[in-house]
């Protein structure tokens, strides 16, 4: 009786045998396409919020500089570990049953947020939110990547971010300013309940990548190209980290009206969904090669617009074009990473550079800060981009010159 109860335990976090024509047709429908996504956004709506949490944490609770960035490492680092980790079962679990826990697990964390103001039990259950929230995470993405349309779904991934970031931050100030941070703990709970809906009609695996009538033309990653591949990715992802870090204070430092800061920022997040939703069709158009330059030099532009003393309008335009091109770089990196790996594991690891680089850049590029002077930190954020695109761009034309390979 003990050994037949610990294979059922097994078997309900165990991928079902199922063949690769069931599993694509299930995953490419248009219900799952928008479920996976919708757990994405879930995995990943804490971290969008972050900023409002450590606000509230600090305005309520008294918490320190020092306890304020550990309540963000917690939160970030369990999403990116969680990230990482998922390399080595993604491919071997039932996505639902993960689904179904994590998502209990972020249900209890927030719910345990709002009631606690110890630091650490804070810290502890938001290292919870994270692993929980970065474990959906990667099971999203690895299904968008195993859609026969994967470059579009990634690009309606980053879309559905943006959205919920507008919404999101137009409606949770007055929220908490009634409330308190309670309530954004309890609302990121009852958010987390959707995602725990969603377990029950996920998809229940991915596909068998080993499958050659799957991989088709894929090749795996050589370990020189996927760490050529990551390290662009943290370049930058560090860049984008840095520069949305300090793009407030650089509004401050040329004395604009806040007001006028708070009203750039939420439309620069419907310019996000723009950027990501024309992505595919950019690629259409032009290449990926060519949309990557042209990212490339749209970030440039929007760095240079925030050089020196800034007005209002010109700071709205570059705050609205920074997150345009920052969305349209996702979705390519992200199919860039799908189509130089067959295995899957790289464009799930990518999320987990992300949150390093996203950890890394705010911290190097606060110290190039010299009073109210950002020169420094922007000409690094434009030295680092660049430097990050320019490998994505290489790969590309890389690929494209390398007779056999599937184009990146």
């Amino acid at each position: 009786m003990h050994v037949r109860s610990k294979d059922s335990l097994a078997g309900i976090f165990a991928a079902p045998a199922l063949p690769n024509v069931q599993i694509s047709r299930e995953i490419d429908a248009a219900s799952a396409t928008f479920f996976t996504i919708w757990i994405g956004v879930v995995g990943v709506i804490a971290y969008m919020f972050l900023p409002l949490v450590v606000g509230g944490l600090a305005d309520e609770y008294g918490y320190s500089s020092e306890q304020l960035g550990f309540i963000g490492a917690a939160e970030a680092g369990g999403m990116g570990l969680a990230n990482a980790l998922a390399i080595f079962w993604m491919r071997r679990a039932n996505w639902r049953s993960i689904i179904l826990l994590s998502a209990f697990g972020m249900i209890l964390a927030n719910l345990g947020s709002a009631y606690v103001t110890d630091f650490n039990f804070m810290f502890v259950l938001r290292l919870l939110d994270g692993l929980a929230g970065g474990t959906l995470i990667a099971i999203s993405v690895a299904c968008q990547s195993d859609n026969k349309n994967a470059d579009k779904v990634f690009g309606y991934f980053i879309a559905l971010e943006m959205l919920a970031s507008a919404v999101g931050f137009l409606i949770l100030p007055s929220v908490v300013a009634g409330y308190g941070i309670k309530a954004i703990f309890l609302a990121l709970a009852m958010l987390s309940v959707t995602g725990l809906a969603c377990a029950f009609v996920h998809p229940r695996r991915g596909l068998n990548r080993n499958d050659q009538m799957n991989v088709e033309k894929r090749v795996g990653a050589s370990l020189l190209i996927s760490i050529i591949a990551l390290t662009g990715a943290l370049l930058f992802f560090m860049s984008q980290g840095g520069l949305w870090t300090f793009i407030e204070r650089i509004a401050a430092a040329s004395q604009l009206d806040p007001q006028w800061v708070g009203v750039a920022l939420s439309v620069s997040s419907l310019c996000g969904i723009a950027g990501a939703l024309g992505a595919g069709k950019a690629v259409a158009l032009l290449g990926r090669s060519k949309v990557f330059i042209f990212v490339l030099v749209g970030e440039m532009i929007c760095i240079a617009l925030l050089l020196g003393t800034v007005g209002p309008i010109q700071y709205f335009a570059a705050v609205s074009l920074f997150i345009f091109f920052w969305s349209m770089g996702l979705p390519l990196l992200l199919t860039q990473f799908n189509n130089i790996d067959g295995s899957g594991h790289l464009v799930v690891l990518l999320y987990a550079m992300g949150k390093l680089g996203y950890t890394l850049g705010p911290a190097v590029m606060g110290l190039l800060v010299v009073g109210a002077d950002f020169t420094s930190v922007l000409m690094f954020g434009a030295a680092v981009c660049a430097l990050g695109l320019a490998v994505s761009i290489g790969l590309e034309l890389y690929a494209g010159r390398t007779p056999g390979d599937n184009a990146v």
